[in-house]
């Protein structure tokens, strides 16, 4: 039994060596084929054009053998090609554009905006518009049917269809031998893409109308040049009017010196049309009214100290008017001097806007400019929106009663909800005549009526009786009013 335990010990001590002596043979195997493997890569890798440091950059070899990688090559060379990785947008060419989207009602407003928050003005953008399941979608609601639109409630498409199908009929067919064919070509015209609405006036405004409510994403195409937003911008269209504030708006506020201000700036003052030769330009004072003055360019400069000085209380200044032929939106040259001087002079104010708008939506648009210009001050008074004609030609002149009071109570409604006192300025005749002014009742009115005595029956806040008036501090004439609220 002992020689038989001895022989088994001796038998396991004899495999246990032999094990050991096999792992450190392969280690030496191991380590000399290590070894090579390393001197390989090094010399593949240092002949590399480029390559400095070799040996450090490839401590480990073992890698190679691990995953099976061909030592002739440079496993780091991925990072010398400028294609491997996409570029941040930050190191990308061009200027940096954003969007910034809107909506009204039914409409989609999209303005391409630069890193300083303007619109970027002189180059053809172009947008892609889908619904909330990814389809491409024109204004007119429906997917695949591509209509531009760069003007609200106006679709370029339709605008100029007609003009292209004549030019088509008119233009005689151009052979080989034309001189025409001699001429430098004109670009060609963005082709119409499903869901794709380009600037074509090239203002960086792009306005789609006549869309359903819902859900849409609005993308910016690439544009050579400039860097362009890698995801879509959502934005919900409403099937009801919204009398809020546009966030929007001070995009489209124009200086006189951009627009042509002798065919924009035509408003009639309808009071003065009807005036019946009793009125007076003597300051009416009582102790059931203050007495103030509305004023605008037309006043040209004036000295606020003076003003006050001779009794002027308040001051409705215009801060602005929509075109009559285009419906540009205008800051009055005169606003920021005058609301600032009338009340470093301790002259409380209100301000009235000259409207031209022809729809709830463009109503809604000369609120929120009203609201945007005066949101730096303090305002005491109503914010009018002044109703009155255009000389006949003007782009709201045709509008019925209906019409005409949903533009205001808009207005007023958007006034209203920003936390101000909302009035209507109106002469006699378009308060009985042009305007259903009952409904407007919840409203400060401002009767406009050039008379010894006011006879309109309505109710109305404030008087407007002369335009004439001479006080000093002003080189002018100027309207006088008489407020019978105190605001």
């Amino acid at each position: 039994m002992d020689s038989k335990i001895k022989l088994v010990a001796i038998t396991c001590a004899g495999l246990v060596v032999a094990t050991i002596l096999g792992i450190v043979a392969l280690y030496h195997i191991g380590t000399r084929k290590q070894d090579d493997l390393r001197k390989q890569v090094t010399e593949a890798v240092t002949g590399i054009e480029g390559a400095e440091n070799a040996e450090t950059a490839l401590q480990d070899a073992a890698l190679y053998e691990e995953y099976g990688l061909d030592p002739a090559k440079n496993p780091y060379a991925f990072l010398d090609d400028e294609a491997f990785f996409e570029k941040p947008l930050a190191e990308q060419e061009g200027e940096k554009v954003s969007l910034l989207v809107t909506s009204v009602q039914k409409d989609i407003r999209i303005h391409v905006v630069g890193e300083d928050g303007a619109p970027v003005g002189g180059v053809l953008f172009s947008v892609m518009i889908t619904d909330s399941l990814g389809n491409p979608v024109s204004d007119s609601g429906s997917p695949d049917v591509p209509e531009r639109s760069d003007t609200p409630g106006k679709s370029d498409a339709q605008d100029n269809s007609g003009d292209a199908q004549t030019e088509q009929k008119e233009q005689p067919e151009q052979t080989e031998t034309s001189p025409a064919n001699d001429r430098e070509e004109e670009p060609a015209a963005p082709q119409a893409q499903p869901g794709v609405y380009h600037d074509e006036d090239e203002d960086g405004m792009i306005f789609v109308s006549g869309l359903p409510g819902g859900d849409y994403k609005v993308s910016l195409l690439p544009t050579d040049g400039y860097v362009v937003p890698g995801s879509d911008t959502p934005i919900g269209v409403s099937d009801e009017l919204s009398y809020t504030l546009l966030s929007d708006i001070s995009f489209l506020i124009k200086s006189e010196d951009e627009i042509d201000a002798k065919e924009e700036d035509t408003g009639v003052n309808e009071a003065e049309r009807d005036a019946d030769g009793t009125e007076t330009n003597v300051r009416l004072a009582d102790g059931a009214s203050i007495f103030g003055i509305d004023v605008s360019k037309w006043n040209k400069e004036i000295d606020w100290k003076k003003a006050k000085q001779a009794g002027v209380e308040f001051a409705i200044i215009r801060c602005g008017y929509r075109g009559s032929k285009t419906g540009a939106l205008v800051e009055d040259p005169y606003f920021e001097k005058n609301i600032k001087g009338a009340q470093e002079a301790g002259v409380r104010v209100g301000v009235y806007f000259f409207t031209q708008a022809v729809s709830a939506v463009e109503a809604v648009e000369e609120a929120s400019m009203v609201l945007t210009l005066c949101r730096d001050y303090q305002i005491a008074f109503p914010m009018y929106i002044d109703t009155e004609g255009a000389g006949g030609n003007g782009r709201a002149d045709g509008l019925d009663v209906d019409a005409r009071t949903e533009v205001v109570r808009a207005f007023c409604e958007t006034i209203e909800n920003a936390g101000f006192t909302a009035g209507v300025y109106a002469s006699k005749n378009w308060l009985e005549k042009k305007l259903h002014a009952d409904s407007l009742a919840s409203y400060q009115i401002w009767l406009a009526q050039y008379a010894r005595s006011a006879t309109y029956q309505g109710e109305y806040g404030m008087w407007q009786y002369t335009s004439a008036g001479k006080i000093d501090g002003i080189n002018t004439l100027v309207d006088f009013d008489v407020s019978y609220m105190d605001y």
